[in-house]
């Protein structure tokens, strides 16, 4: 993480300001790693799709599909859910 998109204890601790460094997450650092993303569903969707039990594994191909493209990633349902997770541990460890 850039010194641009890092997180202050204070910052994360005021619900404010929560929907802000959501969409700083989403617009920074976890788009500057969405080829990443894109690579570690596809890869998941594949052994998804290779097991017995029958685990769906077409969502995870169409989220890396929909990173593959243009799409913003708050529009992609995963990502604000990655971003959320990763406010709350940041939080969390800062507590």
């Amino acid at each position: 993480m850039t010194n641009a998109h890092r997180l202050t204890g204070s910052d994360i601790a005021n619900h404010e300001t929560f929907p802000k460094q959501r969409t700083a997450l989403l617009t920074g650092p976890l788009q500057e790693q969405r080829q990443k993303w894109a690579e570690l569903l596809a890869w998941t969707a594949f052994a998804m799709k290779h097991q017995r039990d029958g685990t769906d594994w077409r969502d995870f191909a169409v989220v890396a599909r929909e990173l593959h493209g243009d799409r913003p990633l708050s529009e992609i349902p995963l990502m604000p859910l990655i971003a959320e997770a990763t406010l709350a541990v940041n939080r969390a460890t800062r507590a």
